[in-house]
């Protein structure tokens, strides 16, 4: 075992085509999305009977992955084919799968300047393409090869990198993995709080993800950093749940159970600390871990110390000493060759002529400093007046162009206001000259005539007459009203006074009074309105605007033709719908009507005038209310105009 499975940090090489695929390191194991039950004898025969090279591709790298860290040696045949297909077809990511696959079994077989090299071809292609999982994964077998050199914050710069080409939602798998990796790293540097930081992350992850092996792990880094930081209850507690995971790797297993030890001995909870170090001496030594015994004769000591047996304490303190000098030699011959390996690649860097430029320069420096000094303090002064001039100035050309800027909104709104009050005052002068002076001529024209010819009018004929007086009038009065409700709702001057009506009642009020006009045209009434329909409205409002509706309907309407009324209500609105099969109106007109408010009149299908003021009176008072009006028609086919009222909840 390598002490890279001592450290326990997890490694994964490459996810390309094959998706997540990654190794735990610590445990000697990995997870194959090609499929676990899978033998490599089996990848082997599925070789021979595939032509397709991208699928070649992929059971090579399946099998490199299932040889490399058991049995190195016999990777490389796969390795070397990979290598024989990207060069034969010229197939660039069958080379940079080779290169990524040699770098982990030079990294594997301790030629870390090799690895190096390799994933170094990797990163080049993967850089390149837009796979940005495959250049995660070099990303991390370089940080991986870092650690094993003990070169720890070249391993953090890696492992970083490649976390950065990850999007932890689309890969939530594969940046687990790097969460996991940095926690640990973190603790190898001693920079326990950060370690904890990225174990919490690593819980969290995991939680999510729903796998015990990792939960397992990202419990342990928690609780090996809370051991660390001499939290020892929180410690227990992460560990403890650790413990509780079955698949939980031996080793990380054991540090645990050791750490645990740790921290009952540090409470002086020594009864507990002594069950748990039953039989974990004998399980230390079958693992052959030097870490995981240093770690282990290190807690003895402590322990027999505490409970005072001190020759056993004595003891462990000189096998910690032994095995820990026996680490330290590994250690300090890896940092060396991590040292003769860095110098390697870095050598085309010629010291000697850094060395001469930079005397160069300053001597440079020490020549014109005096000058530059001087130059640069009077620069400072210059600016620094120049500042304080631009600075005055910006201030007060902000606080005049503020007065200015208020200045102007308060003129563009009074001219909003002004524009606003003349449409007004040219609506209501039109209404009273054109709308109100014929019918008004008309009535009086019609009484003048009666006054003058009352004996010479048969009594049919004078019923006739003053039905029409009775029909005008009405028509005048309806005018007036609807105008004076539009001119106060405009100038302020009118309050609404909502409650709940009843739409049913309403509707039926109003075709009551145009029921002459309803029979002469012989039109059919459908009210499909619920007899309970209520809605939140001014009284006034409501029976002014459907008025104008259904007599807008019924005087567009054909002999024999439809009017329907309809309802519909939600949480925020309430509907009404006013729906005829008459002549339609195009949607210039509606345009022209309810957003340039313009008049438009024309004759009805019983040649009945109109004033052309009712429907933007109507949607203006509807605005007013809180609601408004929507308009569907086709033309020659009818319209549907659907008032449209807020509800009490929603005001």
């Amino acid at each position: 075992m390598n002490k890279r499975q001592k450290q326990g940090i997890i490694n994964f090489p490459s996810f390309k085509k094959l998706g997540l695929l990654f190794i735990l390191l610590s445990v000697g194991s990995h997870l194959n999305l090609w499929s676990q039950s899978k033998t490599i004898d089996s990848l082997k025969h599925a070789i021979a009977q595939i032509e397709d090279d991208t699928l070649k591709i992929d059971l090579y790298n399946t099998i490199c992955l299932e040889y490399i860290y058991r049995h190195p040696d016999s990777a490389l045949f796969y390795i070397d084919s990979l290598k024989y297909i990207g060069k034969q077809y010229h197939n660039d990511r069958a080379l940079a799968i080779a290169n990524n696959r040699k770098g982990v079994y030079d990294m594997v077989t301790g030629d870390y300047a090799g690895a190096i090299t390799e994933l170094s071809k990797a990163q080049v292609y993967y850089s390149t393409t837009n796979d940005t999982a495959s250049l995660a994964g070099v990303y991390n077998n370089l940080g991986s090869n870092d650690f094993y050199m003990k070169d720890y914050h070249s391993s953090l710069s890696n492992y970083k990198k490649g976390l950065s080409q990850l999007d932890r939602f689309k890969n939530p798998e594969i940046y687990s993995v790097f969460v996991a990796n940095l926690s640990e790293v973190y603790r190898e540097m001693d920079q326990v709080d950060s370690a904890a930081i990225y174990a919490e992350q690593s819980i969290e992850m995991a939680e999510r993800l729903k796998d015990d092996r990792k939960l397992s792990i990202a419990y342990f880094n928690m609780g090996a950093a809370r051991f660390k930081m001499h939290s020892y209850p929180e410690a227990l507690s992460y560990l403890n749940q650790a413990l509780g995971y079955d698949r939980i790797p031996i080793q990380y297993s054991l540090l645990a159970k050791i750490y645990k030890v740790g921290s009952l001995v540090a409470l002086d909870r020594l009864g507990e600390a002594k069950v748990q170090l039953e039989g974990l001496e004998e399980r230390a030594l079958k693992a052959q871990d030097r870490v995981v015994l240093m770690q282990l004769y290190q807690v003895k000591n402590k322990f027999y110390k505490n409970n005072g047996q001190f020759e056993e304490a004595l003891h462990y303190a000189e096998m910690y000493q032994a095995i820990s000098e026996e680490i330290h030699n590994v250690e300090q011959t890896q940092i060396r060759e991590n040292l003769k390996i860095k110098f390697d690649i870095s050598q085309k860097d010629n010291e000697n002529s850094l060395l001469r430029r930079e005397a160069e320069l300053n001597q440079f420096k020490l020549i014109n400093q005096r000058n530059l000094i001087w130059g640069v303090g009077v620069f400072i002064f210059v600016l620094l007046i120049l500042l304080l001039v631009l600075s005055r100035m910006y201030e007060v050309n902000k606080k005049a162009n503020l007065r200015l800027r208020s200045k102007h909104n308060v003129l563009n709104r009074d001219h909003k206001n002004l524009e606003k009050i003349n449409t007004q005052k040219n609506n209501l002068f039109s209404i009273v000259a054109h709308d109100v002076k014929s019918p008004l001529g008309a009535i009086m024209t019609s009484i003048n005539m009666l006054k003058d010819n009352i004996n010479d009018f048969s009594e049919q004929e004078l019923n006739l007459l003053t039905s029409e007086l009775s029909r005008q009038a009405e028509s005048l009065y309806d005018l007036l009203e609807g105008a004076l409700t539009w001119t106060k709702s405009q100038m302020g001057g009118y309050k609404f006074y909502r409650k709940s009506h009843n739409v049913h009642s309403v509707l039926k009020e109003i075709t009551d009074l145009e029921k002459t006009r309803v029979l002469k045209k012989q039109i059919e009434i459908i009210d499909e309105i619920p007899v309970d329909f209520d809605v939140w409205v001014d009284a006034q409002v409501l029976k002014v605007v459907m008025r104008n509706l259904i007599n807008n309907a019924i005087k567009f309407t054909a002999p024999g033709g439809t009017i329907k009324f309809a309802s519909d209500k939600n949480d925020e609105e309430s509907r009404i719908s006013i729906i005829d099969n008459g002549l339609g109106i195009s949607q210039e007109k509606i345009d022209h009507i309810f957003i340039k408010r313009q008049r438009y009149t024309r004759k009805g299908t019983g040649d009945e005038e109109g004033n052309g003021i009712g429907l933007i009176l109507c949607s203006e008072i509807a605005i007013a209310m809180g609601g408004g009006i929507e308009v569907k028609s086709t033309v020659g086919r009818g319209s549907t105009f659907t008032l449209i009222l807020p509800n009490q909840k929603a005001k």
